[in-house]
């Protein structure tokens, strides 16, 4: 909430190359990446073991149906509430359409 009234995005948490991180000052709370590879690839393991690239969850990959319900309801695939310090936006489908086709970007071509 806090980051819709104070003219935040997705960037203040996920960061300006999109691979998360430690929230401040919740230091202890960390977002996560927002990468292609995180969302839809396979994600079933955590960063940083053996085989894993990113981690988002040990749910299913998103598609662009349930990335839609993660944004503005805050669901992720497997049905499981977000964390309620994620926001819920509102936008266009116009909008949202962009900004699932960006999310599909790799990070390297979306600068």
């Amino acid at each position: 909430m806090h980051m819709m009234m104070a003219g935040g995005g997705c960037v203040a948490c996920h960061g300006a190359d999109r691979g998360g991180g430690r929230l401040m000052p919740r230091f202890w709370q960390s977002a996560p990446p927002l990468t292609a590879a995180a969302l839809f690839g396979e994600h079933d393991e955590a960063a940083g073991t053996e085989g894993a690239t990113e981690s988002h969850g040990d749910h299913d990959d998103y598609t662009d149906d349930t990335l839609r319900r993660a944004i503005t309801d805050g669901i992720d695939p497997g049905g499981e509430r977000l964390d309620p310090v994620m926001p819920r936006w509102s936008m266009t489908d116009a909008d949202m359409t962009d900004l699932i086709a960006y999310l599909k970007t790799p990070v390297d071509s979306a600068k």
